[in-house]
């Protein structure tokens, strides 16, 4: 074990390892950092850990792939790489900025590495490559916890970004991120997702989200965008961004689908735009769905519910793309026009009308 205090006492001692690789399969309870130079390596074995270190710095490799449960540390800094293996890297008070590699693999080699934010700040600025989920979760219960992408940090490969009750995804310092699908965590989740000015892209949507997806964030800024381009998204919660909602396939003819069920509303978008193989779906709602403006060529389904168009954006004389809409629009549900103009083009097959 290596501690703090000893004959001298003292407490916020640290590790640094300049070279090589150094192993430990203790539960060590220093405070102080935890430096990793260039070129070398520290790994934690069996249940090894340096939870109580004030925080690691990697610029050269942290490894964690030969834990037998993972570990757990309160910040991460530098610019070298994670080795998560299969196992899950914990953020208890995230208050820096990393600007390396999280990967799966390792000395024990595996797949589906992890990464929970549990307390603070964490930020991510590296194109990061591990596989399994990214999960945002306070702990103790009724605590904050954030993740932050900045610059061209990525975490595209992670299978879901899942949000618990106070945490927040917040991708306001970038140009926009991807990710593969958006997740509850915990039980009655209501968590956050943080725009500013950006565009979140769900690429291989497969879950539900709760909570609510807004502008603002760290970075600030406002028309922030949400954008389907594949499987199927849901939203149960009022979200609040003012940007465009696309529903675009890519590759190009594929399919994506976003679907409302609940409560859920994207009213305050400025403009629902549906591509080819695109999908709206709002048959799961309780009682049907606002959007601003309607466009594209994709489909529509209503189920029995209502849709709501409050500011159709045509135009006086109808040529405005953002308000022409030429897919289909279908199921026993209506349509209501309540402000601007709409202009609908396809051959659409809902039963009720109520304008």
């Amino acid at each position: 074990m290596i501690a703090d205090g000893g004959l001298a006492g003292g407490t916020g001692g640290l590790l640094a390892v300049t070279g090589g690789t150094q192993t430990l399969s203790g539960m060590n309870t220093y405070t102080g950092p935890t430096l990793i130079g260039t070129g070398a390596t520290l790994a934690l074995s069996n249940g090894g850990s340096i939870a109580t270190s004030a925080g690691v710095d990697a610029v050269g490799t942290f490894d964690i792939s030969q834990t037998t449960a993972g570990a757990s540390i309160i910040t991460l800094a530098g610019n070298g790489k994670v080795a998560l293996g299969g196992q899950e890297l914990t953020i208890t008070n995230g208050s820096t900025m990393f600007t390396g590699v999280l990967a799966d693999g390792g000395i024990g080699g595996g797949t589906k590495g992890s990464l929970i934010v549990s307390g603070g700040t964490q930020t991510l600025a590296g194109v990061n490559t591990y596989t399994g989920d990214t999960t945002i979760a306070p702990n103790p219960v009724g605590g904050t916890a954030t993740l932050a992408l900045a610059g061209n940090g990525s975490i595209a490969t992670s299978s879901e970004v899942a949000i618990a009750t106070g945490g927040t995804f917040d991708i306001s310092q970038t140009g926009g991120a991807l990710i593969r699908t958006l997740a509850d965590s915990g039980a009655s989740p209501s968590g956050h997702v943080a725009l500013g000015a950006q565009t979140l892209f769900i690429t291989n949507g497969s879950t539900t989200f709760s909570g609510v997806i807004a502008d603002g964030g760290i970075g600030g800024g406002t028309g922030g965008n949400f954008a389907v381009t594949g499987g199927t998204q849901t939203l149960a919660g009022v979200n609040t961004y003012t940007g465009i909602t696309a529903i675009m396939p890519n590759p190009v003819g594929g399919t994506a689908t976003l679907a409302l069920v609940g409560n859920g509303s994207i009213a305050t978008s400025s403009e629902l735009a549906i591509a080819t193989g695109g999908t709206f779906d709002i048959s799961g709602t309780n009682a049907g769905a606002s959007i601003t403006t309607l466009s594209g060529l994709g489909s529509v389904v209503l189920g029995n519910q209502t849709l709501t168009v409050t500011a159709g954006g045509a135009g006086p004389d109808g040529s405005n793309p953002a308000g022409a809409y030429a897919g289909v629009i279908s199921g026993l549900g209506g349509m209501a026009i309540t402000g601007g103009h709409q202009e609908l083009l396809g051959h659409n097959t809902y039963r009720a009308a109520h304008w």
